[in-house]
């Protein structure tokens, strides 16, 4: 069995309301093991005998979308994919109060990524490196521009961010 990630995105935000719990049941009833969850947003450690893990978030989302009729993005991660989120910190390590990583459902293309790169200001930066994109805002992320809609918008591709403590959480996780 090898221990994995997924990240839902948009979970209980915006009215998309999926509780752990369930969501925990859910992925036990279809063959997932030593499934845990971390805060409200849609984290989850689980193991699999799978070596996939485009085809597990494929099965994650349509057990979601069939069972609780959510339209919904899984993004599944091996624990050296974290690793690598992590130690590929462009924008140095301001202790995760304003740093952000998104993951990426592919690696979009270079000219999508050249577009949002000119956009940089000294408050509010991007990099994308492969299926990661790397967020500074000087000012939050309530106030950045690089949400996910606009990122999926520009990129193409989908995706979903989470700040530097939480990536860093769930990594401790998946070691536990």
């Amino acid at each position: 069995m090898t221990r994995y990630l997924v990240l839902i995105r948009g979970i209980n935000v915006g009215g998309i309301v999926l509780k752990m719990d369930d969501l925990k049941a859910l992925m036990a009833e279809f063959g997932f093991e030593k499934i845990r969850t971390y805060i409200q947003s849609g984290n989850a450690i689980f193991e699999s005998d799978s070596d996939d893990v485009r085809e597990l978030a494929l099965r994650i989302k349509d057990i979601i979308r069939s069972r609780m009729g959510l339209e919904i993005e899984a993004f599944v991660k091996t624990k050296a994919d974290l690793e690598r989120m992590l130690d590929s910190l462009p924008f140095g390590d301001d202790g995760g109060k304003k740093l952000y990583i998104t993951v990426l459902g592919d690696r979009p293309e270079a000219d999508r990524v050249d577009e949002l790169r000119s956009l940089n200001t000294d408050a509010e930066k991007i990099a994308v490196v492969g299926d990661t994109a790397y967020i500074y805002c000087a000012d939050g992320y309530g106030e950045t521009r690089f949400s996910n809609n606009y990122l999926q918008k520009k990129l193409g591709v989908p995706c979903t961010t989470r700040n530097l403590n939480t990536m860093r959480k769930l990594l401790a996780m998946m070691a536990d």
